[in-house]
């Protein structure tokens, strides 16, 4: 696996996550991370990249923790200990305003040891100031689609009791618990989880799962996530700000699990928003997939 950014030079690989490269448009470049599988094409902006080969001593980020104090990460200026300090030197020191977009996908953020990582990734380029799109963590998007069916075949009262719905619960508290994050962030997570049982009475009250339902069942899970990390972040001294991607400016179709985004509407107001943030120095951790060819401006 590896993170590839496209240049003048060809595929430069900057750290093992996936073999997969976007290339730059409209000056912005964007990178992705998500392990095994290549990223669906979005309107032609995403292409498979060439592998790079690694060395075995810089291949690996999944580390134990007994490790973790001799694991070197790849930085713009070369190779650092990742771990010298508690504290994260936020990224984009020598930039001016934002110009990157990362993508990490689930398997990349599927717990607290890889969220870590994934944040040494984004601090690790004094050049590079950038949004960050997240997926749901690890298996997430499943659990909650599963969590959907099974709401159709119980009674309302045994909502609370769905396995997958108390997977989702362990993984998301402990990971807030394991990451340290702000205590008004874990109560936020907390009430997306009671917002996500009540979602489940009702689909399981009204006996239909809908498209619709289906679109705001799965929308818990990056919500979820990139509360989380944007916190770890700030926790971290990383200024972070998480925003939901229709606070940004997003705008899609109605076309529930298949929607397109409205180019023409959505990029003067992402822009908007963005501009209207550039003094603060904060990385925008955002959610959802089409989130990343918005940002990019990719038509």
């Amino acid at each position: 696996m590896g993170l590839t950014r496209l240049g003048s030079g060809g595929p430069r690989l900057l750290s093992p996550c996936s073999h997969v490269e976007l290339k730059p448009i409209s000056g912005l470049a964007i990178w992705t991370c998500k392990r095994a599988k290549p990223v669906t094409t979005v309107h032609g902006a995403l292409t498979a990249a060439t592998p790079v080969p690694l060395t075995p001593q810089k291949s690996s980020l999944r580390t134990h923790d007994a490790q973790r104090g001799s694991r070197v990460l790849p930085r713009a200026s070369g190779i650092v200990d990742a771990t010298a300090s508690r504290q994260l030197t936020p990224p984009g020191s020598q930039a001016d305003k934002l110009n990157v977009v990362y993508k990490f996908g689930g398997s990349s953020v599927r717990d607290a040891e890889r969220m870590r990582e994934v944040a040494d990734i984004i601090c690790s380029f004094a050049d590079m100031l950038p949004v960050v799109v997240l997926s749901a963590m690890g298996k997430t998007t499943n659990l909650l689609l599963e969590c959907g069916v099974l709401a159709l075949n119980v009674e309302a009262d045994k909502i609370q009791d769905l396995r997958p719905l108390q997977d989702l619960h362990k993984l998301h508290m402990d990971t807030c618990e394991e990451l340290n994050v702000e205590p008004s962030v874990r109560a936020e997570v907390v009430k997306l989880l009671g917002q996500l049982q009540q979602l489940l009475v009702g689909i399981c009250l009204i006996q239909d799962l809908t498209p619709r339902a289906k679109d705001n069942l799965v929308s818990f899970g990056e919500r979820m996530s990139t509360r989380i990390f944007a916190s770890y972040l700030r926790t971290m001294g990383v200024p972070a700000q998480q925003y939901d991607s229709f606070q940004i400016g997003m705008v899609t179709t109605d076309d529930f699990t298949n929607a397109d985004i409205v180019y023409d509407e959505a990029l003067p107001q992402i822009k908007a928003t963005f501009d209207a943030r550039k003094n603060l120095r904060e990385v925008p951790i955002v959610t959802g997939k089409p989130a990343i060819a918005a940002i990019a401006g990719s038509p």
